[in-house]
């Protein structure tokens, strides 16, 4: 036992928690949560204007087509492409 004063409170020099505070564990994910949120993601809505008209299409279509554009393959060009309930 720790020595204490007659105060109960711990003599100079000598901590009440000798080992300390324990160390956080670190959030583990596992796969099936991490693939589940991908997906999640991927078919987030996300606003794009196109021929000059706004309409909302999932997050993995829009990728797909920038990368379509970047490669010359047909699409017109998409813009302002920003989550759907940010605008």
């Amino acid at each position: 036992m720790l020595s204490r004063n007659h105060l109960g409170q711990y003599e100079k020099g000598v901590s009440g928690n000798p080992k300390g505070r324990p160390r956080k564990e670190p959030r583990r994910i596992s796969d099936e949560k991490l693939r589940e949120d991908l997906f999640d993601a991927a078919d987030t809505l996300v606003a794009i204007v196109e021929g000059g008209k706004r309409k909302l299409i999932p997050a993995h279509e829009a990728i797909a087509d920038e990368r379509r554009i970047a490669h010359g393959l047909s699409r017109p060009r998409l813009s302002l492409v920003q989550p759907a309930g940010s605008a």
